[in-house]
């Protein structure tokens, strides 16, 4: 199975590092950056990297044709019903926030507004809801 992440930050190539010391190099992991920055320049020769606006990345997802773990980790976008309908893809989204008790945006906000006792992130997969896939 390949791996795509997709969505932005140190963290989301962080992640696709330890992918790779855990699968090794024979992992075949892509990045979908939605908002490349020379801070993240130094990863596009780790992995292949692509960027672009929000639709030709969404197209990119929708044209995978062999069965892909996508990472959505930092992404500020709503997949839409079209990826996650393609049988190729297990979707499996990093949310800030403890779920189902904070979901969508500005969820650690939330958690301290609400006086929660404790955080955390959760991560869940990705359904047609937002942020309520099976955790």
């Amino acid at each position: 199975m390949d791996v795509m992440l997709f969505g932005t930050s140190r963290l989301l190539y962080l992640c696709a590092e330890r992918i790779r010391q855990f699968y090794g190099q024979n992992k075949r992991i892509v990045i979908l950056d939605t908002d490349f920055s020379r801070a993240n320049s130094k990863y596009a020769t780790l992995f292949p990297v692509f960027t672009g606006a929000r639709g030709e990345l969404m197209d990119r997802l929708i044209r995978v044709d062999k069965a892909t773990m996508v990472l959505s980790i930092n992404n500020r976008y709503i997949i839409p019903r079209r990826v996650i309908d393609n049988p190729n893809l297990t979707l499996v989204n990093l949310h800030h926030a403890l779920l189902p008790r904070h979901p969508g945006r500005n969820a650690e906000a939330w958690t301290i507004f609400e006086g929660d006792e404790y955080g955390g992130i959760t991560w869940h997969y990705i359904d047609a809801g937002i942020d309520t896939g099976r955790i």
